[in-house]
């Protein structure tokens, strides 16, 4: 007979235990077991907390709830301690971890004797089920699954746990539609039953089906109605993030975590503050982690190459999260310091990290040699060195460490090195240590033009360059520098032109002829005097003269004016090759500034480095038109306030988010 026959005959006897135990249940219970029962588990876990008085069956009661919402660590050790309670605990403890082991997938024996089993030693008779039914989940046993929830179904009729784990069953086999209709009805039916808004909320951020604005509106009444639960706000703030909506995740959050000792709920506001660019808001939040030293950020990476280790050798997807969660707060956090100008501190950081990188990758090479000459001793002692925590010396703190390589003989390369190396590169190539992590990327002094420019011949002048040294570029990580002095933006200046010019003769020595170098180089490192700006004024006649001309010019074919998040532009590259977008004139950070005088130089000269063109042809006929399409620009344009374009002006995964959603 088969196994799932065997699940029939069984369960008329199982279905009479079941309510001679219900029959039996006290009619009066504690309010936390109520909440317990009702599905409320964080609400049950706060009223037990509450409570002046505790004892050891409110421990099992927490040990259940954690059980139920898949915290193991604390089903364990609240398990432990009703143990410690006392012998009369043991057999009601030991109850616990067997329902633990069953519901992680741990089964002997036919499932349904062994609800009876649970049943018979006090089991509530829907805790056993569910957890039998969520061991034959965990070991992919569809069909076993599927007779039990039938069976349950005929004893007890619906109930909020049947119909959340039947959905579980139909997202697990591939009915994605069933499972999300399944999860509404529950919780339509069963408000307070918490399991099913995290499974539909969980289910909505999984690939392939995602679809975040479900998740969002799922997150923000499952925040509502169950206050207490600490997951819910950092899965909405996660959410929100994907949506580009870092700003109003950082706001949530900073009104939950004051003195919080919430590990998740700390890392994720690190996380939204960096990812809209408050990066010393990110470091507060690291340094509340314990995550600000260098110190103790190597550690953390050290941690993730032993996780990295482990994770080769076991293939644990589990590992491998907690892989990919510490090295995103390694990164995040060396590179808010770079960007905060704390450039000893990140290149320490950097330098540990880069340095397991490689260790990662060379051992992946001795491993493929290893299997072709297994007998070869120094292989061994390679891969067992590479292994070790202790093949590299121990990192300094932030008090011993000093500035990095000055190797170019400029005046000003101390401070370059300080202040700009980690983003782009100490040889003025873009690939500094932070650099990777930001979007768009930093500019490479060498082999890219510099965009915002308003000398005549389309080259940066130095008030171009000082400009961006002081006040940023909205929308890109390029922070401000505002407090520097005119000498040391002057010295500043020097090193970039130095690196630009060398990028410069680098391309004449390998493109152009001996004889026409220096003419060659001077044309494109040397700018003429900037454009003379003309009267701008936005009347409404120059405004209806641009909005026509707009369209006519081509100029719609790329940028749109309209919805925020909006792109119509076709695929565009800058001169490296890049992918990047055309910003929505209404709403998106401008690079060079929002103000008309910024406006009229961008569309007359257009952006070097991109397909943006340049207007003017230097006849005066020119002039006119310009004026009315900057006229037009500056009228649409929605002008946030200081304190949005702070926010906005260094915005890394949004940005990332436009150019994904934009290349679909």
């Amino acid at each position: 007979m088969s196994r799932i026959a065997k699940l029939g005959i069984l369960a008329a006897l199982i279905a009479a235990a079941i309510v001679g135990a219900v029959a039996s249940r006290r009619s009066s219970e504690p309010p936390a077991m109520k909440s317990y029962r009702l599905g409320s588990l964080t609400h049950a876990l706060a009223q037990v907390s509450q409570q002046a008085q505790t004892d050891a069956n409110d421990v099992l009661l927490v040990a259940d709830c954690y059980r139920q919402l898949g915290n193991v660590e604390a089903c364990i050790e609240n398990i432990g301690r009703a143990r410690s309670a006392g012998p009369q605990f043991k057999q009601a403890a030991d109850l616990r971890m067997a329902l633990l082991r069953i519901q992680n997938g741990k089964l002997d024996g036919d499932p349904l004797k062994l609800i009876e089993t649970l049943v018979t030693a006090g089991a509530d008779p829907n805790d056993a089920r569910a957890a039998v039914i969520s061991g034959t989940l965990a070991n992919a046993e569809w069909e076993s699954a599927e007779a039990l929830l039938g069976h349950w179904k005929q004893a007890t009729g619906d109930t909020a746990a049947h119909g959340h784990l039947s959905a579980v069953l139909a997202n697990l086999t591939g009915d994605v539609a069933k499972a999300e209709g399944t999860w509404i009805t529950v919780i339509e039916r069963y408000p307070s039953y918490e399991l099913a808004w995290l499974a539909l909320s969980e289910a909505y951020v999984r690939p392939p089906n995602v679809r975040f604005p479900q998740a969002k509106a799922v997150l923000v009444r499952a925040a509502s109605a169950f206050p207490e639960n600490p997951e819910i706000p950092v899965k909405l703030a996660r959410v929100r993030r994907r949506l580009g909506e870092a700003d109003q995740a950082v706001d949530a959050l900073m009104g939950l975590n004051a003195d919080s000792d919430n590990q998740m709920l700390l890392a994720e506001a690190a996380a939204a503050s960096w990812d809209c660019g408050r990066y010393a808001d990110a470091l507060e939040y690291y340094r509340l982690l314990g995550l600000q030293e260098p110190a103790q950020l190597n550690h953390l990476t050290d941690s993730a190459f032993s996780v990295a280790l482990q994770s080769e050798r076991a293939n644990n997807p589990r590992q491998s999260e907690t892989l990919d969660r510490w090295t995103s707060r390694v990164r995040r956090a060396a590179t808010a310091h770079a960007l905060r100008g704390n450039a000893a501190a990140a290149a320490s950081i950097f330098a540990v990290s880069q340095d397991r990188v490689a260790r990662l990758r060379r051992l992946e090479d001795v491993k493929v040699r290893q299997l072709i000459t297994p007998q070869d001793q120094q292989l061994t002692d390679e891969n067992n060195a590479l292994s070790s925590p202790a093949f590299t010396p121990n990192y300094p703190t932030l008090e011993q460490l000093q500035p990095g390589d000055t190797s170019l003989n400029i005046a000003g390369m101390h401070l370059y090195t300080s202040l700009c190396a980690n983003c782009h590169g100490q040889q003025g190539d873009g690939f500094g240590a932070a650099g990777a992590n930001l979007c768009p990327p930093p500019r490479s002094f060498r082999s890219e033009p510099l965009r915002l420019v308003s000398a005549t011949n389309r080259l940066a002048t130095d008030g171009d360059i000082a400009k961006v040294i002081r006040e940023g570029i909205p929308g890109t990580s390029m922070p401000a520098f505002e407090k520097l002095s005119d000498q040391e933006v002057a010295l500043l200046i020097e090193v970039v032109r130095t690196l630009i010019r060398q990028g410069i003769e680098s391309l004449a020595n390998r493109d152009v002829g001996t004889s026409a170098q220096a003419d060659w180089i001077t044309a494109r490192t040397v700018p003429e005097p900037a454009i003379v700006l003309p009267p701008l004024t936005t009347t409404a006649e120059q405004i209806e003269l641009g909005s026509k001309l707009f369209r006519m010019q081509g100029c719609s074919n790329c940028h749109s004016v309209d919805t925020p998040g909006e792109y119509n532009s076709p695929p565009l590259f800058d001169s490296l090759g890049r992918p990047m977008l055309a910003p929505n004139l209404v709403h998106d950070p401008f690079h060079g500034g929002q103000d008309i005088e910024s406006i009229y130089q961008r569309i007359a000269l257009g952006i070097p480095g991109t397909p943006h063109p340049a207007v003017s042809t230097g006849d005066p006929a020119d002039i006119p038109v310009i004026q009315a399409l900057a006229a037009y620009v500056a009228s649409i344009r929605h002008h946030p306030s200081e304190q949005q374009m702070d926010a906005e002006g260094t915005t890394n995964f949004s940005r990332q988010l436009r150019l994904s959603n934009a290349g679909r």
